[in-house]
This record gives C-alpha cells, sequence and structure tokens, in this order.
C-alpha cells in the first residue's frame, strides 16, 4: 500500500517540523510549505497513488512585510475548488467561533487551535483519512429522484446535475444513506463536519443553502424536512410538507 502523503501548510518551521515528525511517526509522508503560494504550487497532480490525501492548514499565513499575502481562508477556497473531497484541517491559534464558522463553512473538515494535542490532531487524521476511504468504496448512492456520484462528487436530481459545495455534499450523503431518520442539529453537525465545536447556525445555514438547491420551492420542502424539537429528516420521495 502506498504512503499516503499529507501536506502541511504553516509559516512557522518550528510547527511544520512538529507535524511532520508526527506524521512520519505515523507511518505518513509530510510534505511542507511555508506559504499559501508554495502550497498551491506542491498541489499538482502526482503519480497515482502519491497523490495528497489530507492537508493541515495554518490560516495565519505571514508573508514578507509589507507583502499582501493569501490567508488560509483563501488558500482553503482554492484547494477546495481543486478537490471538493480532500480533507483539510485547519490549525490557528484564534479561537474565535466567528473564525471556525468561517472555516467550516468554506468547507474546513476540522478545526483544530493551537497549542493542541498531538494524539488528537493525528486522530483527527486518521477519522479523515478513513472517512475518505470508505467514501472511494461506493460508486453512488440512490433514493429516489437523487443519485450521489461519490467518485465525481456530483448530485443528480431526475438526472439533472446540481451544483452542491462540499459541504452541502456531505450533507445529503447523510441524508441519502439514512431515509427517514430523524437527526438532530448536534448530530448533523458531529457527522458532516466532524469536530468537537458546535455552532447551531451554522446548520441551519447549510440546510437552508441546501433546500433551495435541491427543492423545487424551498419555502414547502418535500425532501428536507424540519421535525419540530428534534431537527430534520430526509424523505426521498415527493412528500408532503409539515
Amino acid at each position: 500500500m502506498a504512503t499516503k502523503s499529507i501536506l502541511v501548510v504553516d509559516d512557522d518551521e518550528a510547527i511544520r517540523g512538529l507535524l511532520a515528525a508526527l506524521l512520519r511517526r505515523e507511518g505518513f509522508l509530510p510534505l511542507e510549505a511555508k506559504s499559501g503560494e508554495e502550497a498551491l504550487s506542491l498541489f499538482r497532480p502526482r503519480a497515482e497513488g502519491e497523490q495528497v490525501a489530507l492537508v493541515i492548514l495554518d490560516i495565519m499565513l505571514a508573508g514578507a512585510e509589507g507583502e499582501a499575502v493569501p490567508d488560509g481562508f483563501e488558500i482553503l477556497e482554492a484547494l477546495r475548488r481543486k478537490r471538493p473531497e480532500l480533507p483539510i484541517i485547519l490549525l490557528s491559534a484564534r479561537r474565535e467561533d466567528a473564525d471556525k464558522i468561517l472555516g467550516f463553512g468554506l468547507g474546513a473538515d476540522a478545526y483544530v487551535t493551537n497549542p493542541f494535542s498531538p494524539a488528537e490532531l493525528m486522530a483527527r487524521v486518521r477519522a479523515r483519512l478513513r472517512r475518505g476511504a470508505a467514501a472511494r468504496e461506493a460508486a453512488s448512492i440512490e433514493a429516489g429522484p437523487f443519485r450521489l456520484d461519490l467518485a465525481g462528487c456530483l448530485l443528480y436530481k431526475d438526472g439533472r446535475a446540481l451544483d452542491l459545495s462540499a459541504r452541502e455534499l456531505g450533507l445529503m450523503r447523510l441524508f441519502l444513506e439514512n431515509p427517514g431518520r430523524v437527526f438532530t442539529k448536534a448530530q448533523i453537525y458531529s457527522q458532516v463536519w466532524g469536530g468537537d465545536f458546535y455552532e447551531d447556525n451554522a446548520v441551519m445555514v447549510h440546510i437552508s443553502r441546501l433546500r433551495d438547491k435541491v427543492e423545487a420551492d424551498s419555502g414547502l420542502p418535500r425532501h428536507i424536512l424540519t421535525v419540530r424539537g428534534l431537527g430534520y429528516k430526509f424523505d426521498p420521495a415527493e412528500g408532503k410538507a409539515p
């Protein structure tokens, strides 16, 4: 089995070295970048089995004095455009909720604050890689008029492709795999975002955006239904709005 390459993007040499050492100890091949530009230059098509499997990204990237550089959020967006399915873990000394909400909204899979527990970070890395491997085992998931192409990261409704973000695709996968099951907002966040931090508004905002794309009338949803006092459930049939 090929060694998985993990890209570490951080302008702090000491932190990059620590992360690289941790990854090597876990059997991974670390790739290092000290800036967003360097990260994107490294993020190129590689030989089969050597493609970057996961990114650990610092959101506070510095450049030369007076130089305008992309911050970690901009790099996150750029990487998401290149590989929507790529697991990305944000690393930051900033603990503000606004930063976490923005990061998750742009498609981050986890947000880890520094100082961090090496064991916890490596556990998150392994968990995200397991989820990615499981996703590649199945070609697609179908329910009602919907088909989720896991390899191509595309959702189809009645044969028509819908333009979904990485987080919206994650929500649809959860719903398609569990039709009729009621999920609380906390359960949805845990399953799709994968982090300990929980933001009620983030789930509601993403559900609203998803409804705008998959429902014939988002004001009268037929598929993504609100279960009052509990959360949400998915009905693949064209049922009645509650």
